[in-house]
């Protein structure tokens, strides 16, 4: 049996208080009840525990909540023999090796976490079980939220964000990596462009002393500097692929353009590719 999540429990987060709320994650579809009855809450708490979205304690803490800690609890099937988690860590119920993991916010925002230990039956005052981080963290699905809201043009670009942010990731390590031929393409790129600047550096002081005589006819004590540069060339891969990248539909012999589909479709597939991705950052994770 492959990692499964299995619940998470909210309490003092939204419009869940200190009486807490525990869902179980069994081959969950959808959420449904009333208006502001805590479904976005829901979303937002394992986006919160994951790491995909930031605390605020003025928006998101329980403004019924007496005081106490904002929490969520996540309890994970980590099958036997998964390196880097000790098996102290998991607790047997029926087919299940349980770990669980409980984030904390306070008042300031700060975040703390813990891990459950079968033998204390409470969370470990060491905190997190040595090496079960990460490890734990690549077992969690990624949470991708697209609005209700969210308009046909805005959703193609999540689209394509899904899909080309491998790419972007391999890009950035290589513009980080000092050595890399595109680092140093772009140095090389950079260095061309600040030329300009010291070929006109005469010019430039030419005029900063025509700013500087002329506004010393009012203020003569004051003395002007005008310095022209260029900062070092940036590169955003993702969003250079975004714009470079186009999604095209064809129906039958005609091609049509994403907006033009209907929402069913639009909506199957943006689940496919959701899928795919899902599956190929899980064998990432896990190979890393």
């Amino acid at each position: 049996m492959r990692s499964k999540l299995l619940n998470i429990t909210i309490g003092n987060l939204g419009c869940i208080g200190n009486e807490g709320l525990t869902v179980s994650l069994d081959n969950i579809l959808c959420l449904v009840g009333d208006n502001n009855s805590g479904k976005s809450t829901i979303l937002r708490a394992y986006e919160l525990a994951v790491g995909t979205q930031n605390y605020s304690y003025e928006r998101d803490y329980c403004k019924r909540s007496k005081g106490d800690n904002t929490y969520i609890e996540i309890s994970v099937h980590i099958p036997e023999g998964t390196a880097n988690i000790a098996e102290k860590w998991k607790e047997k119920q029926g087919e299940y090796l349980i770990v669980k993991s409980r984030w904390e916010w306070d008042q300031t925002g700060s975040k703390s976490r813990k891990t459950y230990d079968p033998e204390l039956e409470d969370y470990s005052e060491d905190g997190n079980a040595a090496g079960l981080d990460n490890v734990f963290n690549s077992r969690l699905p990624v949470p991708f939220r697209i609005g209700a809201l969210e308009s046909p043009q805005g959703e193609l670009k999540n689209l394509l964000k899904l899909i080309v942010d491998p790419i972007a990731e391999s890009l950035r390590s290589n513009l980080e990596d000092k050595e890399s031929e595109l680092s140093k393409a772009l140095e090389t790129f950079t260095a061309h462009a600040r030329k300009p600047v010291e070929e006109n550096k005469e010019i430039i002081e030419k005029i900063n002393q025509r700013i500087t005589n002329s506004h010393n006819k009012i203020f003569p004590n004051i003395s002007i500097d005008l310095n022209i540069g260029m900062t070092d060339l940036k590169v955003d891969p993702l969003e250079a692929l975004i714009k470079g990248s186009k999604l095209s539909i064809k129906e039958f012999d005609d091609n049509v353009d994403w907006d033009q589909q209907g929402t069913g479709s639009q909506r199957a597939l943006f689940w496919s590719l959701l899928q795919v991705r899902s599956r190929l950052q899980a064998v990432k994770n896990f190979k890393s």
